[in-house]
């Protein structure tokens, strides 16, 4: 039993690596193959514009109405325990509407991801789906009911990570909702449902933690993040 152990442990561990270094792996794979460089630049020009929508709502108001929202947290705390809780606001708002940008750039992004994750398939020696007009309805509702659960957990996590304590388990949750992000592309062209992606994510959650949480990294970084999506 003890050696068992140490071989599953060994495996988690491999596997979780190897999740870490995928979207390493996706550099050379994309930057070297003129079609799939190509289709990277839709999602990233797609990914600038939607941010700049966002930065010109900041600038219209928004950005003062979450200030004084902030400053309301604020008032029923002093001294020292005002700088730490100012500290934990700060980057739990930052990281949230990090994360919250990258889900909304995904989604608009979507139609374009899916064109470069089914080159990307072809480009590594994969048998290419063939896609009817019944079979891409399917794939549709598929990925719209994907969407609406995404976004839900998004919102969801995000909040979770104000709350003090346990604001790990919300990263990790929002590590998990980007492989799930991710695995759609294939899988909704496979015609593999919510269910499915959970199960698949249950079998390799080794695998799909490593991934998202490389992904959520990523992600985080200002700029970098635009860059990244593909």
């Amino acid at each position: 039993m003890p050696s068992n152990s140490a071989s599953n442990f060994k495996s988690s561990t491999q596997n979780f690596i190897n999740g870490l270094m995928i979207p390493l792996r996706a550099i050379p794979l994309i930057t070297f193959n003129p079609t799939l460089l190509g289709l990277s630049m839709l999602p990233i020009a797609c990914s600038i514009v939607t941010l700049s929508i966002v930065l010109y709502a900041i600038m219209a108001g928004v950005g003062t109405w979450l200030t004084s929202i902030m400053t309301g947290w604020l008032s029923h705390y002093s001294g020292a325990a005002l700088v730490v809780v100012s500290i934990i606001i700060v980057m739990a708002f930052l990281f949230f509407t990090i994360n919250s940008l990258t889900f909304i750039t995904s989604l608009f992004a979507s139609p374009f991801n899916d064109l470069l994750a089914n080159a990307t398939e072809t480009a590594l020696g994969e048998t290419k789906i063939k896609q009817s007009f019944f079979h891409l309805v399917i794939v549709f509702f598929l990925d719209l009911r994907k969407t609406v659960l995404t976004v839900f957990f998004s919102i969801l996590f995000g909040l979770g990570l104000l709350l003090p304590g346990v604001g790990i388990l919300f990263i990790i949750g929002i590590a998990f909702l980007n492989t799930f992000t991710f695995i759609t592309y294939p899988q909704s062209r496979r015609k593999h449902g919510v269910r499915e992606s959970l199960s698949w994510m249950v079998e390799h959650r080794a695998l799909s933690l490593g991934f998202g949480l490389a992904t959520t990294l990523v992600f985080s970084i200002p700029v970098i993040n635009l860059f990244a999506l593909p």
